[in-house]
This record gives C-alpha cells, sequence and structure tokens, in this order.
C-alpha cells in the first residue's frame, strides 16, 4: 500500500465523522410585523463555530461550544434575503452549509 501511495496510484479525502450538523430555517411572522429566520442547528459533537451570513453581511460568528445552537433573525425588507449558515464541531471536521431565500 505505501509504494502505491507513493507512486500516486492511492488517492483518497479523510474525513471524521459521519454525519453533517442538523440545521433547520424556518420563517415567522411575530406580533411586530417583522419576518424572522429562525434557525437551529444540532450536531451529535459540540459544535465549535457557528457563522451566519445574511445578504452578504455577517450576522453571527461564535464560539458555541454546545450541542445546540438556536437564534432569530430579521429578514430585511427590499433583500432577497439570501442566508447562509456554516457550523463546523469541535473537531473541524463536520461543517454544513444552507442556503435559502424567502421573499
Amino acid at each position: 500500500v505505501l509504494q502505491l501511495s507513493e507512486k500516486g496510484y492511492l488517492h483518497s479525502n479523510i474525513v471524521k465523522g459521519d454525519k453533517f450538523a442538523e440545521i433547520k430555517v424556518q420563517a415567522i411572522k411575530k406580533l411586530d410585523g417583522n419576518v424572522y429566520y429562525s434557525i437551529s442547528i444540532k450536531d451529535e459533537v459540540i459544535l465549535k463555530n457557528v457563522k451566519i451570513t445574511l445578504n452578504d453581511e455577517e450576522k453571527v460568528n461564535i464560539d458555541v461550544n454546545s450541542s445546540e445552537y438556536t437564534t432569530e433573525i430579521v429578514l430585511q425588507k427590499g433583500f432577497d434575503n439570501k442566508l447562509i449558515i456554516e457550523a463546523s464541531n469541535e473537531n473541524l471536521t463536520t461543517s454544513k452549509k444552507a442556503q435559502c431565500s424567502l421573499p
């Protein structure tokens, strides 16, 4: 195996962990008249960092140190409300990005 690897015949990407963080996003209209993204992130391993961007503006960049994280972000009127969520676990081996647009 070592000789095959040295000659370039073996290639692999090593990924630790077998599941991505579970990311759920819901749009909720509140009594104040605004619409919010309700964001829930869970991982079997401790979440290390969560980064959330809305319309190319960073809204959240936080070290979590928990297996769950929830937050709400108000949608911006007159924008596409493109949401990008990145979550990584304590080993920095699992990450997931979710994108969605709501009017």
